[in-house]
């Protein structure tokens, strides 16, 4: 008899189906998504990686969802409100950043930094001690969540030929 499935698994299981469905799709799109919800689970916002499609570089997965979810409630403070991000993989340098500031008071990864560039050879960017600043700042981390799941839909993404992007000088 397996044990239950917490409802952070639960929506990180839902996120990644919905992630696999758009890379069987064809859908480049990173191969990423995140989304926000509320503290009954109620989803406010997903997104997906977008930077291919829109030709911009922060168009990241946990940008567009926090985007998305602030245009919904119509503030930039998303503070108080008891919401959690949930992303497919841990976030980036970059991403860490917008969550930082937007006043997310939780965040629940899949995949963990070294599957993600194993995988993919995406370079997460330099993270030393988030988890440490998050928690200072009141910022709760839970995962990596179903790490095996998400590395499933990451190696599918490589193998069906998703474009893994990384702006760099040489």
């Amino acid at each position: 008899m397996g044990r239950s499935m917490s409802r952070d698994e639960a929506i990180m299981e839902g996120l990644q189906a919905r992630l696999a469905e758009r890379i069987a799709k064809g859908d480049n799109c990173g191969p990423f998504i995140a989304a926000i919800a509320d503290g009954d689970g109620n989803i406010v916002a997903e997104a997906a990686n977008s930077v291919v499609a829109s030709g911009q570089s922060h168009c990241h997965a946990e940008v567009n969802a926090i985007a998305l979810a602030e245009r919904k409630l119509g503030t930039w403070d998303l503070s108080g409100r008891g919401l959690t991000l949930y992303a497919s993989s841990e976030p980036c340098m970059m991403c860490l950043g917008a969550i930082l500031w937007c006043g997310i008071e939780r965040v629940a990864y899949g995949t963990p930094t070294p599957s993600v560039e194993r995988i993919t050879g995406f370079d997460e960017g330099i993270k030393p001690a988030w988890r440490e600043e998050f928690a200072k700042r009141g910022i709760e981390v839970v995962g990596p969540l179903l790490e095996d799941v998400g590395e499933k839909v990451l190696e599918d993404y490589v193998r069906r030929g998703g474009i893994t992007y990384q702006g760099r000088r040489h």
